[in-house]
């Protein structure tokens, strides 16, 4: 004769809704933890763009023997004004609005560029003061 058990194992609903339950609970408090990672990772990155165009471009300056030290954009190679800059978004206009002279102060020849955001590079020459600063359209000029 058949064993008829009463039991046939497997969960009960309430045992399924508190392991649901608890893996919402779970997922609420990762969710907003991986935006803030995420947020503090992007800043980084651009913090250390701009840092890798600040320091090619000041050894770019210290390396210019002529007075010509806005050759480093493509269109201002003739020459400018006391403070002259260019806004880059992409590889394409970093290639036409800056020098190849510029752009071999980095690695592989490509300036450093956080996806969806502008830099804009300033090179001041006033009182005989040659410095360069790197601004993002997101973060600002110091990412902290």
């Amino acid at each position: 004769m058949k064993n008829l058990r009463k039991d046939k194992g497997g969960f009960t609903l309430v045992e399924l809704m508190i392991v649901v339950v608890i893996l919402g609970i779970l997922v609420a408090i990762a969710v907003p933890i991986f935006g803030v990672v995420t947020s503090n990772a992007k800043k980084k990155t651009c913090r250390n763009n701009i840092d890798t165009i600040e320091k090619a471009g000041t050894q770019y300056l210290l390396n210019r023997s002529d007075e010509n030290i806005f050759g480093v954009f493509a269109a201002n190679a003739g020459g400018g004004t006391a403070t002259t800059s260019v806004t880059v978004s992409s590889k394409a206009e970093s290639e036409s609005k800056l020098s190849a002279d510029f752009l071999s102060y980095f690695d592989g020849g490509e300036l450093p560029l956080c996806e969806g955001e502008t830099y804009t590079i300033s090179i001041n020459a006033a009182n005989d003061n040659r410095s360069i600063s790197v601004v993002c359209s997101e973060h600002g000029a110091r990412v902290d």
